[in-house]
């Protein structure tokens, strides 16, 4: 890879971080920065104006009309544009050249760097999609904008300006009526956009292709039922990564105390942190209770460390799975499955969304797209109990699972009468194969019958509980 293009983080997250907010009668208003990204420059020295450009994008609103996300280890979409421009940070450093003293010809040189540097891992390979080129350079031109005003240049990045770019505006999203929104900053090297492939929904054999992998990736129980339950709470909450990262011992054990249970998870995606509950089956918790009391608290005492309450936990250090570790740890299944089409956990969560929607349509007998983005608008109580579960704050984002949801259900010839039960059936179907897996590889013959009586009690109470919610 060019070194004046490396994919390094520029940035550390600041903890526990108060910003100027205001002044007034005397008195310094402050706000929560915390886990804002800290920008310096390859050698170690803070990079003044992007910092001040962070500080900026604290103003931008995200989705839902909120702050941009700063959740997480990579501190969320603040992170995210950090990465980006980062990356024209490296190149500036790498060649000895101020931002503010970029040409259009040095930003045409940037991009095709982009454009063409090969993977590490696989020479053959570019680096990055035409795509991601585009959207880093955006992001970069956006900065660029910003270190013009910062230095009183206002032609710096304009239209026949130093940097010379396009400016249009962007109409309103299709799925969303609302008015124009904004602009969007093009230059002559971005050349056309590439086809979009947006992710399908994940499918129950690639599911259980992964489930029968982790089985097999490794001899250690601990890590066999660590990515078991991992892979049950994509497929049962429709969390992201990061959520399932943030689940606590305590959440499990509250859930499963519930006489209907509901998972409490921690949104991502949003400014502020919000909570949400989330329906779920005993046959899950149970799943997550006998990983808490057998597999992560042999761990806990190896290490004779303080228990910090994170779920799941790392078999070496005892310490909480970060979003990248459970990244890779699908990667790892996948590679074993020998699966070579994408398949990754955010579409375990595509798959649970237009399940949830063909839930919806059947029980509230919805004829089409139409009528189902009404009653999602109009039913305040409708949509409630939908962002409840998937974390959604802008009910246009849901569009596309409408309809997903209905080009499915357009080809079942007989939809079961009850989503939620056929869901509890499934379940205890997947739990009751991967106890005839252990029985095969030596697990004594008594543990299998208690383990599956235990498992039918189960079945049992999660189908009372989906009647009763049908009711």
């Amino acid at each position: 890879m060019d070194s004046t293009l490396q994919h390094k983080q520029l940035f550390t997250p600041l903890r526990n971080f108060r910003i100027y907010d205001f002044f007034s009668a005397d008195e310094l208003h402050t706000k929560n920065g915390d886990n804002i990204p800290f920008i310096s420059w390859p050698d170690g020295v803070p990079c003044l104006v992007a910092n001040l450009y962070i500080l900026q994008l604290l103003k931008r609103r995200g989705r839902g009309g909120g702050e941009l996300s700063r959740t997480g280890s990579k501190c969320g979409t603040l992170g995210q544009y950090a990465l980006q421009f980062g990356q024209l940070l490296n190149y500036c450093y790498h060649r000895k050249i101020a931002v503010i003293d970029l040409t259009d010809s040095n930003f045409t040189d940037f991009i095709h760097k982009l454009r063409t540097q090969k993977s590490t891992r696989f020479p053959e390979r570019e680096q990055t999609t035409p795509n991601n080129v585009i959207a880093v350079g955006k992001a970069c031109l956006e900065f660029l904008e910003f270190v013009g005003k910062f230095y009183g240049d206002d032609n710096f990045v304009a239209e026949h300006g130093t940097i010379s770019i396009t400016k249009r505006r962007l109409p309103a999203s299709k799925n969303s009526p609302g008015p124009l929104r904004g602009y969007s900053l093009d230059h002559h090297s971005f050349g056309a956009t590439a086809r979009t492939h947006t992710r399908n929904p994940i499918t129950p054999t690639r599911i259980s292709m992964l489930r029968a992998a982790a089985a097999e990736l490794t001899q250690s129980s601990h890590i066999k039922n660590r990515r078991s339950l991992f892979i049950s709470l994509l497929e049962h909450t429709g969390a992201r990564r990061g959520e399932i990262a943030n689940l606590t011992v305590s959440d499990i054990r509250i859930a499963i105390r519930m006489k209907q249970p509901k998972l409490r998870m921690i949104t991502l995606k949003r400014g502020n942190p919000a909570e949400r509950l989330i329906p779920v089956t005993k046959l899950l918790l149970s799943e997550g209770i006998r990983y808490i009391d057998i597999y992560r608290a042999a761990i806990i005492r190896r290490h004779r460390q303080p228990d910090h309450g994170f779920l799941l936990i790392s078999e070496t250090t005892g310490k909480p799975l970060t979003m990248a570790y459970l990244t890779n740890e699908m990667g790892l299944m996948r590679h074993r499955a020998k699966i070579e089409e994408q398949a990754c956990a955010h579409m375990f969560r595509h798959t649970f969304i237009t399940n949830l929607f063909i839930a919806l349509i059947t029980r509230h007998h919805l004829e089409n797209a139409s009528a189902f983005r009404h009653e999602m608008i109009m039913n305040a109580i409708f949509f409630e109990e939908i962002r409840q579960i998937t974390g959604h704050k802008d009910p246009w984002s849901l569009v596309p699972y409408i309809h997903l949801a209905f080009k499915q259900l357009s080809g079942f010839t007989n939809v079961m009468a009850s989503i939620n039960r056929s869901k509890v059936l499934e379940i205890f179907d997947q739990k009751h194969e991967e106890l005839l897996r252990q029985l095969e590889q030596g697990m004594p013959v008594p543990e299998y019958k208690s383990r599956y009586d235990e498992l039918v009690r189960l079945r049992d109470e999660d189908l009372l509980i989906a009647s009763e919610r049908e009711s």
